[in-house]
């Protein structure tokens, strides 16, 4: 069985400002690309919350899987399926984290902005990194920091709103 650790992957401040923004915005069905920590983590502190996770490691997905609560589902999928989710249909969510694959990022917040209710957002998280910033600029008009960078692990945590229309 592989160690998982106690806390999110995320820094003391992310982790502060992520659990206020739950708190204050109450989101019902939530999205989050690459389960982890924070799947396990915050459905317990919000019990409310509807949480599905997609994964796209297996063996982490199955460790992951053994110790969620009952209101959340981890889906594992292979990309290019983990981001296009063409033969899924999952709905619309309030609030979508984007947090996992490194090399689907991108993809990630591109999907995400079709899979939206009205008035929903996404937050990305290690946003500071400069092909995840282009990608949310490319697909979300609004931009509000939630968490800055620190100078260790540069991550950070953006709220994205306000998706920009599609384009053919």
């Amino acid at each position: 069985m592989m160690k998982i650790p106690d806390k999110p992957m995320m820094d003391a401040p992310e982790i502060a400002a992520f659990t206020a923004f739950l708190a204050a915005r109450k989101p019902r069905r939530f999205l989050e690309w690459g389960s982890g920590v924070s799947t396990i983590y915050y459905p317990r502190e919000f019990p409310d919350i509807m949480w599905t996770a997609l994964e796209s490691d297996e063996a982490w997905f199955n460790e992951v899987r053994k110790r969620v609560m009952p209101q959340v589902t981890v889906i594992w999928l292979k990309p290019p399926e983990y981001y296009d989710l063409a033969r899924h249909h999952l709905g619309k969510f309030d609030l979508i984290l984007v947090d996992g694959a490194p090399k689907s990022r991108q993809q990630c917040l591109s999907k995400a902005r079709s899979m939206l209710n009205p008035g929903g957002s996404v937050i990305l998280h290690d946003a500071s990194h400069p092909p995840y910033a282009e990608a949310a600029r490319a697909n979300f008009e609004r931009i509000t920091v939630l968490c800055p960078p620190n100078a260790q692990n540069k991550r950070g945590l953006w709220l994205l709103d306000d998706p920009r229309e599609f384009t053919v």
